[in-house]
């Protein structure tokens, strides 16, 4: 038996997916582990859910009276973690995602054989039904934390907070989460300043399955204040990402283009912002990060990108109307 404890905690507050989230870790072959969920004042009854998994697993629920994840998600998150015990290692997991079922067994393996502070596994990205949507770039075995952040700008590399599991040391010493607005992009600052001495570990054996279900901060669309907070927090992330690697003397390998090609990428996803609003943004990023000629030079790629989806979009629908048997003329004259 380990010497290490291990402590998953849960903030929740979405009732959809929990009961399979709950099935994928009653199911782990190892026990070794206390669950922690954190009820974010949700309006379903997640309890009428947790009970039925009491027997099988080690769980600790508390109802919190106050919703803290719609203002401040980070708080919400560190609330939970507040909840555990002496647990030496924190895996931050989620309401709606699913583990596979030797997690725990590859963890405690792991931990005998390396001296790291954030160990990581891959995902896989799964749709409402739990099917396989698509399988992002696997993490090598060891990774230093400008690789990481290399990986992140260059769009090589996807993450998210349910995938890593970190030590309550590292997470005392650097005072818990990196804060931005819908913690948009927290999880990656924080993750590069808890590996920016000891790097990342990926365990390779088994997944994290990452649910792209619409109803999570990552993937809902259609919110204008949503967009615009969001846009916001990437930019304070590239800002913070900048000032990180200066004060901590760590060699960045991106270049100004790639932290500009991947909030443009941030820009585009953004459908509910205009484009006056999106081009001053990168207009006002731009120039904190480099020279005005280049923030120039931002804009225009911007306008070379939509124009280039703009008519990737056009050839599309010609094609499939011409598949589908629709005159071309008739096509036109809808535009």
């Amino acid at each position: 038996m380990s010497k290490y404890k291990l402590a998953v905690i849960i903030p929740a507050y979405k009732s959809t997916f929990l009961h399979e989230t709950l099935e994928s870790i009653a199911n782990q072959s190892s026990d070794m582990f206390t669950l922690y969920i954190g009820d974010d004042a949700s309006p379903h009854d997640l309890y009428e859910i947790i009970e039925k998994f009491e027997e099988r697993i080690d769980i600790i629920y508390y109802k919190f009276t106050q919703n803290y994840g719609n203002k401040d998600l980070v708080a919400h998150w560190e609330r939970c973690i507040a909840l555990t015990k002496d647990e030496d290692w924190l895996w931050l997991f989620s309401d709606d995602d699913l583990m596979s079922p030797n997690c725990v067994d590859e963890f405690y393996k792991t931990i005998e054989k390396t001296n790291v502070d954030l160990l990581h596994f891959n995902t896989n990205i799964i749709d409402n039904v739990g099917r396989i949507k698509y399988i992002p770039e696997l993490f090598p075995n060891n990774m230093t934390i400008s690789e990481f952040y290399q990986g992140v700008i260059s769009l090589k590399f996807r993450t998210s907070c349910p995938e890593y599991i970190f030590t309550r040391q590292i997470y005392i010493k650097e005072g818990g989460f990196v804060k931005f607005d819908l913690a948009w992009g927290s999880d990656t600052a924080t993750w590069m300043t808890f590996s920016k001495e000891k790097g990342i570990y990926t365990m390779q054996n088994n997944f994290v399955y990452w649910r792209n279900s619409g109803e999570n901060i990552s993937t809902k669309l259609g919110n204008r204040d949503v967009d615009i907070r969001k846009l916001d927090a990437d930019t304070n992330f590239i800002l913070w990402s900048v000032d990180f690697f200066k004060k901590n003397n760590i060699e960045d390998y991106t270049t100004i283009n790639q932290k500009i090609n991947r909030h443009i990428n941030a820009i585009i996803q953004r459908n509910e912002i205009n484009h006056i609003e999106k081009i001053y943004n990168l207009y006002l990023l731009s120039l904190q990060i480099s020279t005005k000629m280049q923030s120039i030079y931002s804009i225009l790629l911007y306008f070379k990108i939509i124009s280039t989806n703009h008519i990737k979009l056009f050839v599309k629908k010609v094609f499939l109307l011409k598949k589908n048997g629709t005159h071309f003329m008739k096509f036109v004259y809808s535009l």
